[in-house]
This record gives C-alpha cells, structure tokens and sequence, in this order.
C-alpha cells in the first residue's frame, strides 16, 4: 500500500469518527423532547415537574457554556486527546443517564452528557481544517453540516421509534454505544505535537469565569420566562453574570497565555461569520421548533403530517452543503454564499407572513424551501471560512467561540420567540378570555392555548355552554395566529440588523485584503 493510499484511508476514517459524532450531539439536542412524557411516566414519583424540565436545558447549557474552554484546552494539550475525552465523557454519561432511577441522577447526567458534547464541536472542526485543505477541505465541511443537520431533523424521529420499541433508555444507550465506537476509532488518530512551548499555565481562572458566566446569563433567560424578566432573582442573577463577564474580559486582557485571545474578534470576516449562526438562530431555528405548533394547534395537521411538512425547511439542509462545495470550486467565492443564504433566510421568514388559518401546505412550500436552502448553503461553509482566517494554533478556540455563538444564540433566540408570543398571545386574548373562563382560570386558559391546546376543553374550568365553547376555539385560532405573526415580524427584524452588520464586516474585510 503506498503512501498516499495509506493516508487516504486514515484521513477518510478520521473524517467518519467525526461525522458520527457530529450526527449523535445534535441527535441528542433535538431527540430528547420525545421522552420527557415517558421519563416523566416511568419514575412516577421518583422525578418532579421541575427535574423532568431541566433534562434537557441541563445539556444544552453545559454544552454550550464548555464549547469554548474545550477549544481553549484542546489548543494547548491536543486536539485530539480533547476529542477523545469528550467523547468518552460523553459516552459515560449517556450510561448513567439510561440507569438513571430519579430526577436528580438524570439531570446531572445529562449536564456531563453536554460538557462532553462540547468537545466534538468544538475539537471536530479544529481537527478537520487542520488535517484537510484546498476542496477536500471544503467537502469535509460540508459534510459536517449535512450529518449535523441530518442529526436535528432526524433526532425526534429516530428517539421516536427507540422509544417505542425499547423504552427511554434505549435513546441514551444509543447514544453511549456510537460513541464507544467514536472513542475507539479516535486512538487512531494522529496528534500534532503543540506548536509553541508554554512558559505560563492553562488559563484556568478565565476559563472558569467565562463558563460560570455564559451558564449564569443563559440560565437567567431560560428562568425568565418562569420568574418573570423584571424579577428580583432574574436581576440579580443577570447582574452577576454582568460583573462575571467583566472579569473575564479584564482577566484576558493581561493574562500571558489567556483561554481567548479577544483579537481574534477583531477579524471582521471571523466575527461575521460567528453572526451567521445567530441570524439563523432567530429566523431558522425558532421555526422549525413553533411552526410545528401552529401547523397542528391552527391548520389541523397531525403529528404525522407536520412532521412531513417540516422535512421542507430541512431536506434541503442534507444536499446543499454539496451545492455551496460545488459553487466555490466553480468560482463563486464563500463570502458571495453567505450573503446569499441570508438573503434566501430573510425572504423565508418574511414571507412566511402569509399563513393564516386557511392556509394550504402548497402556499408554505415556498417560504419553508428557502429557509431551508438559506441554511444548507451556510451550513458547513460558515465554519470553513472562520476557520480559515484564524492561525492553526487558535484553531481549536476559534471553532469553540463559533459554536459558543451559535449554541448560545439558539438558547436566547428561543427563548425570546416564547416570550414575545406569549406576551402577544395575553395581549390578544386577556378581556376574551377574563370573559368566557374567569379571572381565576384565565392564566391557566392561555398557557394552554401558548402550548396548542386550542381545542382545549371548557369543562374543567367550569364553561358547560357548547356555543361558548365554540367561541373559545375561534378566538384562540385567531390571537395564536396573530401572536405568531407578531414574533415572525420581530424575529425578522432582528434578522435584518444582523444580516445588515454581516455584509458590512465582510465589505470591510474585503478591503482590508485590496489594500493590504
């Protein structure tokens, strides 16, 4: 076997063990939801209302907030090795959370499960650019975003069917026995020796500042929406994740060897390329979570069929990052694909505006199409080009801050979404609803119409009158709709300020390269 055959086919099971990694994280982000009601059934008393929530925030959180000190850590001591702990970690946890017999053991299983998950996209990527370049490069990349996107769209499904043929646990020990294989085929991979001596120890205080920090502000928005945003608690808290900031950004201005070194954010066509993921958080990622919702609460799909009409917004998640690898070996240039997939995402959402209760799934075909389109074309590409201008040995924390922004703005965007259309939901229905169920079960009426349940029964709240029934319905078909439409208009606009901040870095950075 020559040489180059030989590298060919370490590069290609390289290449594997990253995918199947890729494709597990997000499979484990958006597959969870399916099981909460089965967990819940199955320990009964053993887990409360308040555990059963926070199984999956307990990962998404601590996947997020570790994103950027695995990247850090796996600049200094090997990617590599980085990767592998992870995944085990990972691996481990997903075990513990299968045998899990209370609430408790659960969410602090799952909170490991996202610190090892951090690694994968935090080291994966870093691995990638340094072990391919030219157009093997770019088709590495987007394969990483089709299997990244293959593993959200197809999380809820697959959970799905474990659950029903195994029970809940089999999901996580799913998880646990592909990354055995992950963890195993990684000892085949060859770690890079470190690029540079260090004189000055791993930067542990900032990373703990940056990690208490990010976990403290998201955990501020997701229990804003419970305790209410002008709070006591949720003040207080921000406010320490304020100063915890402070001291983060102060502590890596004067640290020799810092976990982030702040410069990079000064490379207009990296910090636009950290943007990216944050417009696609607002107008990509809220939809696929609530247009589901109104599919099945407003226009009457089953859960089958809304299912089926979502694979418009991410079929084309699976076959475009081919299409953007293919368009930049013609010549198209990356930035040139951005801009345009923030535009196909602009349209999509603004267009989206055409629902209403009579709508047919034909009428939606166009603006879930090119929202999907928007997000395959960047999917991928995004962190190719990011990773491209940063030095290799920043590599690692480079790919770390990219996922920190795109993990961290899905969190806030989702929850913005939720809070914005509850508001406009009470705003709508509050003087309907005080009339037909009462000031005492208004409150209760509401959360139920906000989840979809806008068939919800009177009975229970005392209202027997079929007629009024009715009534109830109708009116709660319209304020959904028009709280949807309302948070669809805000969720664009973010979106437009964003995408506007974007092409002006990359104008800048352009520039910049005609100049120098």
């Amino acid at each position: 076997m020559s040489l180059d055959t030989k590298k060919d086919t370490s590069n290609g099971i390289l290449l594997f063990t990253i995918l199947l990694a890729v494709f597990i994280v997000p499979m484990a982000l958006s597959g969870t939801g399916i099981i909460l009601p089965a967990i819940g059934q199955s320990m009964g008393s053993k887990i409360n209302i308040v555990s059963l929530q926070w199984v999956a925030p307990a990962f998404n959180l601590c996947f997020a907030s570790f994103t950027l000190l695995w990247g850090a850590f796996a600049d200094r001591f090997g990617r590599t090795k980085s990767f592998t702990a992870g995944c085990l970690l990972f691996a481990i946890a997903s075990i513990i959370s299968g045998l899990s017999s209370n609430g408790y053991l659960l969410d602090i299983a799952r909170a490991l499960a996202g610190i090892g998950a951090a690694t994968v996209f935090a080291c994966g990527p870093a691995i990638l650019s340094n072990t391919f370049s030219g157009h093997a490069l770019t088709r590495a990349f987007a394969l990483f975003g089709s299997v990244a996107g293959a593993g959200v769209a197809f999380g809820p499904t697959l959970a799905g069917i474990l659950l029903h043929i195994f029970g809940w646990q089999s999901v996580f020990y799913t998880h646990a026995i592909g990354l055995a294989l992950v963890v195993a085929l990684s000892f085949m991979f060859k770690e890079k020796k470190n690029y540079q001596a260090h004189t000055v120890s791993f930067d542990w205080l900032g990373s703990g500042l940056f990690v208490v920090g990010l976990f403290t502000l998201m955990f501020t928005i997701v229990q804003s929406s419970q305790w209410g945003v002008l709070s006591l608690p949720i003040i207080s808290i921000f406010a320490g994740a304020v100063i915890l900031f402070a001291l983060f950004i102060y502590r890596e201005k004067h640290y020799l060897a810092p976990m982030l070194h702040l410069e990079i954010l000064k490379n207009p066509t990296f910090l636009a390329m950290t943007m990216v993921p944050v417009v696609l958080a607002f107008c990509y990622v809220t939809i696929i979570l609530y247009l589901p919702i109104y599919l099945m609460s407003v226009l009457h799909f089953n859960p089958l069929n809304a299912g089926i009409a979502i694979i418009l917004l991410t079929g084309p998640v699976f076959v475009l990052p081919f299409l953007s690898a293919k368009l930049i070996r013609i010549g198209l240039t990356p930035k040139t694909i951005i801009t345009i997939a923030m535009g196909f995402m602009l349209f999509s959402i603004f267009s989206l505006q055409i629902i209403n209760p009579h709508s047919t799934l034909l009428a939606l075909a166009i603006p879930m199409l090119t929202g999907g389109i928007s997000m395959g074309l960047s999917f991928g590409t995004v962190d190719g080009i990011a990773l491209s201008t940063i030095s290799e040995e920043k590599s690692g924390m480079a790919a770390g801050l990219l996922n920190t922004f795109r993990l961290g703005s899905e969190a806030i965007a989702i929850t913005i979404f939720a809070s914005i259309f509850t508001t406009s939901l009470y705003s709508h229905l509050s003087s309907i609803g005080g009339a037909l169920v009462g000031v005492d079960y208004l409150s209760a009426w509401l959360n139920a119409i906000a989840a979809g349940h806008i068939d919800l029964n009177l009975n229970s709240f005392g209202v027997n009158d079929a007629s009024k029934q009715t009534y109830a319905t109708q009116q709660a078909i319209i304020g959904f709709d028009k709280a949807f439409h309302v948070t669809l208009w805000v969720m664009g606009g973010i979106g437009v300020v964003l995408t506007a901040w974007i092409l002006n870095l990359l104008k800048s950075s352009s520039k910049k390269l005609l100049t120098s």
